[in-house]
């Protein structure tokens, strides 16, 4: 691995076991996190995370940590259905245009970084299945759009096979992202 690799997940099955997992194999991984309103609450996240051998990248002085984390070969995980950002820069999610963040594909395209979509949900065992998707490689010909494409399609085969296993309670297709409702 010559770059690092930016795993793309979203609120579906077990995100947070996912960046466990990825730590217990001995990779070095950070995690992209909202911070908590409730100082009490975001020390509890961060502290378990931590544990897990996880670092957090904190929204808003994430960048530049993040590509410096992928610069040293580390994992940087995103969740890529909710877009905090508030650039309204709409993606297709199920044939209808969605406010899907674009920080996974930008990264990829910026720093060569491998993006790997992946999800872990859990089965009707109560075991869990950590589903991964072949890994986005960027390079000439490679545009953005592409990457962000294949995002999006790693997303609608998840979430469409279990529904049910999706968190997400903001809307993604009436064109009002998350960032865009906290600014107003």
């Amino acid at each position: 691995m010559d770059r690092g690799v930016v795993v793309v997940t979203a609120h579906l099955g077990n995100w947070e076991i996912g960046g466990a997992v990825i730590a217990g194999m001995g990779y070095a991984m950070n995690v992209v996190a909202l911070r908590q309103s409730s100082e009490r609450l975001n020390n509890f996240f961060q502290k378990h995370r931590r544990k897990r051998g996880m670092t957090v990248i904190p929204i808003g002085s994430s960048v530049k940590r993040m590509i410096a984390a992928l610069r040293r070969k580390e994992f940087v995980a995103l969740l890529a259905d909710r877009d905090y950002s508030g650039q309204q820069q709409l993606s297709t999610l199920c044939g209808a245009p969605a406010c899907l963040p674009r920080g996974a594909a930008w990264l990829g395209e910026k720093t060569g970084a491998v993006v790997l979509p992946g999800f872990v949900l859990r089965k009707e065992d109560d075991t869990f299945l950590m589903k991964l998707y072949p890994p986005i490689v960027p390079g000439p010909g490679i545009t953005q759009d592409d990457i962000q494409r294949k995002i999006g399609e790693a997303l609608e085969d998840g979430i469409g096979a279990y529904p049910h296993q999706w968190f997400m309670f903001e809307k993604v297709w009436d064109g009002q992202s998350y960032g865009a409702h906290e600014a107003r």
